[in-house]
């Protein structure tokens, strides 16, 4: 091997290795990104639930969800009736994140108007590249994700 092919051979591989890096870069700021975005959905519809907006907190939620309750008023009533403190919180914490790009679960830890606290796992999933609500799941505080 002559000198000029292992330079050729060296220039190829800090080629592929800076791409490499490149792309784990962008693959962790995807990452952040996506925790940024799951959070402010999970406001946005917890500050929608606030004003009793239930139009736009039903915006929020996935294919799968919609399909389940038909219309909004709907939802906004399975919301009231079966997850009072996510209708009506006194105030929440995002503790957890975990994601694989399309789907992914934000733990957010609930204080209820008479000071309970209440953890839920909420599973988020893209859509035509934008994340919405796939599900609540309530879990214990031990729990891991």
């Amino acid at each position: 091997m002559n000198l000029n092919n292992l330079k050729s051979i060296l220039f190829a591989l800090t080629v592929v290795f800076s791409f490499s890096f490149m792309n784990t870069n962008a693959s962790e700021r995807s990452y952040d990104n996506a925790e940024e975005i799951v959070k402010k959905v999970i406001s946005s519809q917890l500050m929608a639930f606030k004003e009793k907006n239930v139009e736009k907190a039903y915006s929020f939620a996935a294919p799968n969800i919609k399909r389940q309750f038909f219309n909004a008023k709907n939802f906004g009533l399975m919301v009231k009736n079966g997850y009072p403190v996510i209708w009506s919180p006194k105030n929440y914490q995002f503790v957890k994140f975990s994601s694989n790009g399309t789907r992914s679960i934000q733990r957010v830890l609930f204080r209820s108007s008479t000071n309970a606290l209440v953890t839920y796992d909420y599973l988020l999933e893209k859509f035509k590249n934008e994340w919405r609500i796939a599900g609540v799941i309530q879990v214990s505080t031990e729990g891991n994700i």
